[in-house]
């Protein structure tokens, strides 16, 4: 029974082992044998899911980044006839330019580098100048232009303008010099566009200074100086010792010699500081500050002079001191506040239209090019779709620089055109927005053209008239 049993088995294993196919061999060949080459087989199946995985995506992303750069030479070829026109040696090319802010919840860097892929290269193949101006806050954009526009209306009024003046071989150059005065302007997403507007409306409508805002009496009364006759009342109605010591001792510093008066000064500050009146709280920054300054006064580097006129050596960590704090009131002046808009988009039509709106306004064309930018982990599917299909984009981008270029424009249209790139907001962060709202952002306003100004505005738009280099020549 035992014997006959294992000879089942047996028969049943051999049988199993004879079922299964024989291992292929793989290709070989002499010569590859004499090189030392193994012999060639099939990948298995994990391999070849992986391999057809990676070259599929990469086949993708390089026939994609291939299109690119073929409709880019295309664009770049069609506007080269301009930049082969002969130019005077006192005339300048044409000047266009370009506003750029940075994304919602990004970096400014993305700006810039849609602009260097898609926009530059074909300013650049038509030779077409360009300035870029961007913003690291919101409300820069808006401010410049306003400024700009303000600094006109008071040149023409003979009010004294403000920023940096040319000098007189400035003026000089640009009298000798001839340029293109067609410009233009490129707002690289809705967020510089909406500014851009805005400060269009601000410097044309708004005042010329800044109007001074409403404070409240209660507010007026913490902040303004008290009259002399407030100062005296308050001083007969202290009466108390420590105040009269201590003006004394102010008194007699102000009569003693430069050097003790600051000792004397200082000691006075000091006690002033350590002994504050009944009823008042104190706290230890302000009491440094208070100290400072009564011990900054314009006249300590004539006091601290000898008798030659001369000031004592620093020390080598008293100059690095020194540099440090000069340093640090340099970023505190970079790091100023954005300047609150004139007026409000509500006021537009309660604004009178000045003078100098038809006299003076001139409005150069104005061109909205898509910044499209999609965060968000839920859309991952759409961002990789458009990572792969960006030849749409770059032809996009193509023809809306190309319009720029050949100075295609038609009316602007303020009931149409002002929601311009509105389809960006859509893909702005909901987090954000929702803060936007909270804290007041700029983007995130009820936008609104006013007629006086959309209807001198002019915006590029393509037509495909199959242009050729006399059609745009320079005048």
């Amino acid at each position: 029974m035992d014997t006959g049993s294992k000879k089942t088995e047996t028969g049943a294993g051999s049988t199993a082992g004879a079922s299964k196919p024989p291992r292929s061999k793989g290709y070989t060949n002499p010569a590859l044998q004499a090189m030392g080459i193994p012999r060639l087989r099939l990948p298995s199946r994990n391999w070849s899911i992986f391999w057809a995985l990676t070259l599929t995506v990469t086949g993708v992303y390089a026939h994609d980044r291939y299109q690119r750069k073929q409709i880019r030479q295309k664009w770049k070829d069609r506007v080269s006839h301009l930049a082969a026109q002969p130019m005077n040696p006192l005339e300048l090319p044409r000047k266009v330019t370009v506003y750029i802010a940075p994304p919602p919840a990004d970096y400014l860097d993305l700006g810039f580098a849609h602009f260097r892929q898609y926009i530059k290269p074909i300013l650049v193949a038509a030779a077409i100048d360009y300035e870029v101006r961007s913003e690291s806050r919101q409300g820069e954009i808006r401010a410049l232009v306003a400024e700009e526009i303000r600094n006109q209306r008071r040149s023409d009024a003979g009010l004294p303008t403000t920023g940096e003046q040319n000098d007189d071989l400035d003026d000089m150059i640009a009298s000798k010099v001839y340029r293109d005065n067609t410009g233009g302007v490129i707002c690289v997403g809705r967020g510089a566009y909406k500014e851009y507007m805005n400060g269009l409306h601000e410097g044309w409508l708004g005042p010329l200074e800044a109007p001074v805002e409403e404070v409240s009496e209660a507010s007026t009364n913490d902040q303004l100086p008290l009259s002399d006759s407030a100062v005296n009342s308050a001083e007969l109605s202290s009466g108390s010792d420590a105040n009269a010591n201590s003006t004394t001792e102010v008194t007699s510093a102000e009569a003693a010699t430069p050097v003790e008066g600051l000792a004397v000064s200082s000691r006075a500050a000091s006690e002033t500081v350590s002994s504050p009146s009944k009823g008042e709280v104190q706290t230890l920054d302000q009491a440094k500050e208070s100290l400072e300054s009564v011990e900054e006064f314009p006249d300590r580097e004539r006091d601290l002079q000898d008798i030659y006129g001369q000031l004592p050596e620093k020390k080598d960590g008293e100059e690095a001191a020194g540099s440090g704090d000069a340093e640090g009131s340099e970023k505190k002046e970079e790091k100023k506040k954005v300047p609150k808009p004139y007026i409000k988009i509500p006021e537009y039509e309660d604004l009178e239209t000045p003078a100098q709106l038809e006299t003076l306004a001139k409005f150069e064309p104005l061109a909205a090019i898509h910044f499209p930018h999609l965060l968000g982990f839920r859309n991952t599917p759409k961002r990789m779709y458009r990572f792969f299909n960006r030849r749409k984009l770059a032809e996009e981008m193509g023809e809306a620089t190309a319009a720029v270029v050949f100075a295609q424009t038609r009316q602007f249209k303020p009931h149409e055109d002002q929601d311009l790139l509105k389809h960006e907001e859509n893909e702005w962060p909901a987090q954000w927005k929702a803060k936007g709202l909270e804290t007041g952002s700029e983007w995130m306003w009820d936008f609104a053209v006013d007629e006086r100004i959309g209807n001198k505005l002019s915006v590029y738009e393509f037509r495909d008239n199959n242009t050729t280099s006399d059609e745009f020549s320079s005048d």
